[in-house]
């Protein structure tokens, strides 16, 4: 693939920093260990949501970005949004799914989880 120039942030230079590697090639190590964790996490959670669910999620988060130093919150996040889209613009109809059910699913989502749904979304494109 290609190489990029990143601003890599101190502290997560530190974190990702090795003594006896490249930054580089540490980072390269991390990231393919996190995505593999978001991967490991997926597994099975394509099922805990329906097609139509999962079509009204892309919908509602495909823009959406969220605070990574507030990822615990994530998943209560994910469902005060989709409770306030539901609410204002009443669209869970036109994909066939139940909001409530939906935020419930939401709720009830682990960090890394909500992680997983995020990634899925944006790597997926229309659904």
């Amino acid at each position: 693939m290609g190489t990029y120039n990143v601003h890599v942030p101190e502290h997560l230079e530190l974190m990702a920093s090795r003594r006896s590697k490249d930054l580089s090639v540490s980072i390269v190590e991390d990231l393919t260990v996190l995505y593999k964790l978001i991967n490991l996490t997926g597994e099975g959670m394509e099922e805990y949501f329906t097609k139509e669910e999962l079509s009204l999620l892309w919908e509602v988060f495909k823009n959406d970005e969220f605070d990574p130093e507030r990822i615990t919150e994530w998943p209560a996040l994910l469902a005060w949004d989709m409770e306030d889209v539901e609410k204002y613009e009443k669209i869970s109809a036109q994909f066939h799914a139940d909001a409530q059910i939906i935020i419930e699913k939401l709720e009830a989502l682990t960090p890394m989880q909500a992680l997983w749904l995020l990634n899925y979304i944006r790597r997926s494109g229309e659904l």
